[in-house]
């Protein structure tokens, strides 16, 4: 968030974008990183004041609004690197957060992404909460969807999915895969936590979005 006394007292910044990027942060779905722009009594903000912000001036060793910098392209370059800072503080947790995930899911023995479940031994693919179902999935489009879920928010190459389900890689199991694709996005359609979807001219993707929530 760019700071300034024009943001303090902004009726639109403070009872609609702030209210609305504290409510998020609250429930985890962002981070709110202050930006002082001008310098301003920000102190009196307190869901700022209480927040690190940027620039930090290594000269005089504090924060100094990117207006009252010698350099005001070097009060820029040291604020995006203080926010690079933090989306790495964030990238690194989510990592720890999937370590985690994925040896609960070893340890339990069955795959769980979004609202859906399936279990490692299984083809029964469930879907929790409204529209919920239970749906008895092809051997095929079982060890597809498990090999993505294996790989999840990574690519899967075309020729790796025909070579480890199918055994071969030709017009035939080529087609067969894109049909099975296709009916397990029916039955996962891309929604606010998961996107099953292909890479063009490189293979298939199972991502989980709001890895914050």
């Amino acid at each position: 968030m760019l700071v300034s006394a024009h943001s303090l007292f902004s009726d639109f910044i403070q009872n609609t974008e702030l209210k609305t990027t504290l409510n998020q942060v609250k429930e985890g779905k962002t981070r709110l990183v202050p930006i002082l722009i001008k310098e301003c009594l920000y102190e009196m903000a307190d869901e700022l004041y209480t927040r690190k912000m940027l620039p930090f001036h290594l000269n005089n060793n504090e924060i100094t609004a990117v207006e009252d910098w010698e350099s005001k392209n070097k009060a820029w370059k040291v604020a995006l690197q203080g926010l690079q800072k933090v989306i790495d503080d964030i990238n690194s947790k989510l990592d720890e957060e999937e370590k985690i995930k994925t040896k609960l899911e070893k340890a339990s023995n069955i795959y769980k992404f979004g609202k859906y479940s399936i279990p490692k031994n299984g083809t029964v693919l469930k879907a929790r909460g409204r529209g919920g179902f239970e749906k008895d999935l092809t051997p095929n489009e079982a060890k597809t969807l498990k090999l993505l879920l294996d790989n999840r928010n990574k690519v899967v190459l075309y020729f790796e999915i025909l070579e480890k389900i199918w055994g071969k890689d030709d017009t035939s199991s080529r087609s067969q895969l894109s049909t099975c694709i296709g009916n397990l996005k029916k039955l996962i359609p891309t929604d606010e936590r998961i996107d099953l979807d292909n890479k063009r001219n490189e293979g298939y993707f199972l991502n989980e979005l709001n890895p914050l929530e």
